[in-house]
């Protein structure tokens, strides 16, 4: 079977939450190739389980069969946020090649998730992933604008106004940034910047 097919199927399994189904399917095509997609593969099997520990190990092995298999290298990176070894983390990208772009993907992957917790009001969890986005990349614009939003609507003007700051110095001014540093401003009781920000805004 073609690794395309197989993982077709695991992620039906995975969709499925049947973690073991897909476990035993990918174990018997191991037991016949003992390929680095293959453990890959079961490493995002356990990954999706929150078997961190069990992930870790597969991508490592992995990454050991072919040093140059970059989607192994950006899992075990991931699991490793995920399990707050940020050091480590950056050290496995910084090993590979194509650094810069491990960790743009990497940096996406954790906006991506922050969203999803943004999307079902769990603002701690998605706060968390924003700033492991903006850790990675901190040229991430979209996460430092996320996270700004959410600093807002729980009324923590002053974080706000700290990352809304960070945007108009990369350029990021936009009306929306500027309307909601302006209103933080007003909040923190800084009225002629909040004037002075509402003016541009408009």
């Amino acid at each position: 079977m073609k690794i395309e097919s197989l993982v077709e199927k695991v992620n039906i399994f995975l969709k499925l939450k049947r973690h073991e189904s897909a476990e035993k399917l990918i174990r018997f095509h191991l037991s016949q190739t003992h390929t680095p997609e293959l453990l890959n593969l079961l490493g995002v099997v356990f990954l999706d389980a929150s078997d961190h520990e069990n992930a870790l190990d597969l991508f490592q092995q992995a990454i050991t069969k072919d040093e140059k298999f970059q989607e192994a290298r950006v899992n075990l990176a991931i699991t490793l946020c995920d399990v707050g070894r940020y050091q480590e983390a950056q050290e496995v990208l910084s090993s590979g090649s194509r650094v810069g772009f491990l960790n743009n993907k990497l940096s996406d992957a954790h906006l991506a998730t922050g969203m999803s917790y943004q999307h079902n009001d769990q603002f701690a969890e998605a706060v968390l992933e924003f700033k492991k986005a903006l850790q990675l990349n901190p040229a991430n614009h979209t996460a430092r604008l996320a996270i700004s939003r959410i600093y807002y609507q729980r009324e923590q003007w002053n974080h706000c106004s700290i990352e809304l700051e960070s945007l108009i110095k990369a350029g990021e001014d936009t009306q929306e940034v500027r309307r909601l540093l302006g209103l933080s401003y007003q909040n923190l009781g800084r009225i002629d910047d909040a004037n002075a920000m509402q003016v541009l805004a408009n």
